[in-house]
């Protein structure tokens, strides 16, 4: 931004323009918190609805949501190879019996 600044000072709308262009596509792609978050104290409860304390407000984003997915996605597996291991087990039961 000083480069900028000094830029425009001295008159050299060639590098003003080229380092606001730049400026504008950092900052378009940099994702900024508002307001910022500054300190997190974590509380654990059974129940949702949970007593925040003065000063402090309840972040609506659910942080375990990524390893939430992963656990749904391992239960997933987990019941489709018992699907298949019973499909298996009786095809054998039906070779054996007939």
């Amino acid at each position: 931004m000083e480069m900028a600044h000094h830029a425009y000072d001295c008159g050299n709308v060639k590098i003003f323009e080229e380092l606001s262009e730049s400026a504008f596509k950092r900052c378009k792609y940099r994702r900024l918190e508002a307001p910022y978050i500054v300190e997190v104290e974590i509380l654990t409860s059974a129940s949702p609805a949970v007593n925040v304390p003065n000063g402090f407000e309840k972040i609506p984003i659910d942080l375990n949501e990524a390893s939430l997915r992963m656990e749904l996605k391992k239960l997933r597996n987990r019941a489709k190879a018992e699907q298949v291991e019973k499909k298996e087990e009786k095809k054998d039961d039906k070779k054996k019996a007939g």
